[in-house]
């Protein structure tokens, strides 16, 4: 997610930023649906959740270089419009924030032959995107076919979430059970 060393790493430590939140981790996706998710997402996956935007912005003088993405938690951004019978991808992910700035006008479809016949339905800037990740909209389309399918940041990052309750919930069990050892 972004966390690693070098040049933004120390820019968003200089600015008390390091510790704070990626977009990947404040986010659930229903299962099934998170491929679809991650590629519309792409990069944004690895934004620095900030309180203000705006101020965060004006520290972007002194990154002299590489590549930071930001997103402002309290975007008040409006809802998409919505299309009878069309399932925003909006309504597959969870998250304490409104992320219709990202995902609005983008719709779920079961699959490819669903989407290319329903196309026709779509107003401008508005796309389907499928289960298994095939992007489409009016006059384009696009597939995105990974070697690795463990390369899911999302299905990742919720195995290693669910692994962080588990350890929580193992660690409390043994300061439960610690009193009976040393009886």
């Amino acid at each position: 997610l972004g966390k690693g060393t070098g040049d933004v790493s120390a820019w968003l430590a200089s600015h008390g930023l390091a510790t704070a939140a990626r977009l990947a981790q404040k986010i659930e996706v229903e299962a099934g649906w998170e491929r679809a998710a991650e590629i519309v997402l792409g990069h944004a996956l690895e934004a620095v959740c900030v309180e203000d935007l705006h101020q965060a912005a004006t520290w972007l003088q002194g990154l002299e270089k590489g590549d930071v993405e930001l997103f402002d938690v309290n975007a008040a951004a409006p809802a998409a419009p919505a299309h009878d019978g069309l399932v925003p991808l909006l309504d597959k992910v969870r998250s304490p924030w409104r992320l219709d700035a990202l995902l609005g006008g983008i719709y779920v479809a079961e699959g490819l032959d669903q989407a290319l016949n329903a196309r026709g339905r779509l107003a401008p800037r508005e796309s389907f995107i499928t289960r298994d990740g095939i992007w489409i909209g009016n006059g384009w389309l696009r597939a995105v076919r990974d070697s690795d399918g463990q390369a899911s940041v999302l299905i990742r990052e919720q195995a290693l979430q669910q692994s962080a309750r588990q350890i929580a919930e193992l660690e409390d069990r043994v300061a439960e059970l610690q009193p009976q050892v040393e009886q």
